[in-house]
């Protein structure tokens, strides 16, 4: 006795549509269908032939099917069907390249359709993004500390475009001016608010007080406050003085969260408000010749992380933003050899960061989401963040290669 599987493909496929006549079909006659065959009436390729006319020789297939028994069936295909299937199977390759050399055609011409697509919706949310930072900060009270630096000028221009009430705090009185001459010479005065200009140096710890007072007086609330101050030394820490050290914990530590807690009683009082730290990669770990900068750097990280869980409760965001260095408006990585050494190759990753224009842009995106952390780097710096807390040892041999690279005594940035 001949099974079922031993009937070809096409063989099969045409007796189960003659017979089954399509899925659910039930007759008096299925009582007498094999098990093996009766199987064939739930496979997918039953579907696709129904409502199909394949033929004089299936509907022979099928009468045999229906009046005998699978040897009948077996014996009908192999005299009448057999080489008609033959041939359908030898053209299955033709007919599948023809098919995928169509759908490469439409492939290629739905491609720049599909480009143009995506260019409009980037465009599409690059405005609203636009929009909605505007609609975020507009009318909004904003101090900027350090605003004569890279950064703080391009944090001024940004939150300036956006409708904000400047308040440019910085050391130096004539760059504040020239910042401030900058600022209105290309804003719309329309749509723009005229910013205050403040002296302020953060080192200076007593004047402080005094000038949250001025800025509280004049606007009556702050509603953003961003910490952007910071001073920088590099050097061997037994040659650097401990007078030197104060400064470098005044202007980055002390200094902003005096600011901060002299403001932060009328954000609470209010229930609303957001304070920005713009903090440095080396407040997640350290590296060699910087002892100083990284502390007042972890400690500046550590106080605010603690703030923002204080603050909660009375809707005040307490947000980080943590680059690599902020280089400069030219400054960009020399050409070398960089596999010299692993120290190197870190290094220079390291500390040719990101742009002042990137940095401000990624502050005002934070604002205007209320981000709590954001962390600014190239992916090896950002390696380092994980290595340095899953695997310390490798992290900690990595940066010693660096005490190698002599540097020179100790120069403030």
């Amino acid at each position: 006795m001949s099974s079922v599987s031993n009937i070809p493909f096409f063989g099969r496929f045409f007796v189960a549509v003659h017979w089954g006549r399509g899925p659910g079909y039930r007759s008096d006659t299925d009582k007498r269908h094999p098990p093996g065959l009766q199987s064939e009436l739930s496979q997918p390729w039953v579907r696709l032939a129904q409502g199909g006319c394949l033929g004089s020789h299936l509907h022979g297939a099928g009468r045999a099917s229906r009046h005998g028994g699978p040897d009948d069936v077996h014996n009908h295909f192999s005299n009448h069907c057999e080489p008609w299937t033959r041939r359908l199977e030898a053209s299955d390759l033709g007919l599948w390249l023809v098919i995928l050399n169509k759908m490469g055609v439409m492939a290629m011409l739905m491609l720049p359709l599909l480009l143009l697509g995506i260019s409009g919706l980037l465009f599409i949310y690059q405005e609203v993004s636009r929009l909605w930072s505007k609609s975020a900060v507009q009318n909004k009270v904003v101090v900027i500390t350090d605003a004569i630096s890279g950064l703080g000028k391009e944090c001024a221009r940004v939150f300036h475009t956006g409708g904000a009430r400047l308040v440019l705090c910085g050391k130096k009185w004539e760059r504040l001016e020239n910042l401030y001459d900058a600022l209105i010479s290309v804003a719309d005065p329309s749509k723009t608010f005229t910013p205050k200009l403040v002296l302020l140096d953060l080192s200076d710890i007593s004047c402080i007080p005094d000038v949250a007072k001025e800025v509280l007086d004049c606007y009556g609330c702050v509603d953003i406050l961003i910490n952007n101050a910071s001073v920088k030394v590099k050097g061997p820490a037994h040659k650097i003085s401990l007078e030197l050290d104060k400064k470098i914990m005044d202007a980055n530590y002390f200094g902003p969260i005096t600011l901060t807690k002299a403001l932060l009683p009328n954000m609470i009082s209010r229930r609303t408000g957001q304070i920005v730290l713009v903090n440095n990669i080396q407040g997640k770990f350290g590296i060699p010749f910087r002892t100083t900068y990284a502390a007042s750097k972890h400690a500046a990280l550590g106080f605010f992380d603690c703030l923002r869980a204080e603050v909660e409760e009375y809707d005040v965001v307490i947000s980080t933003v943590s680059p690599t260095f902020i280089r400069s408006y030219h400054v960009y990585p020399e050409q070398g050899n960089w596999e010299a050494s692993i120290w190197k190759f870190f290094f220079r990753k390291l500390t040719y960061g990101v742009h002042p224009v990137e940095v401000a842009e990624e502050v005002m995106r934070t604002v205007r989401r209320k981000k709590q952390e954001v962390f600014m780097a190239n992916p090896i710096p950002k390696a380092a963040v994980y290595v340095r807390t899953f695997f310390p040892e490798f992290f900690f041999a990595v940066v010693a290669c660096g005490v190698k690279e002599k540097l020179n005594v100790p120069e403030e940035g």
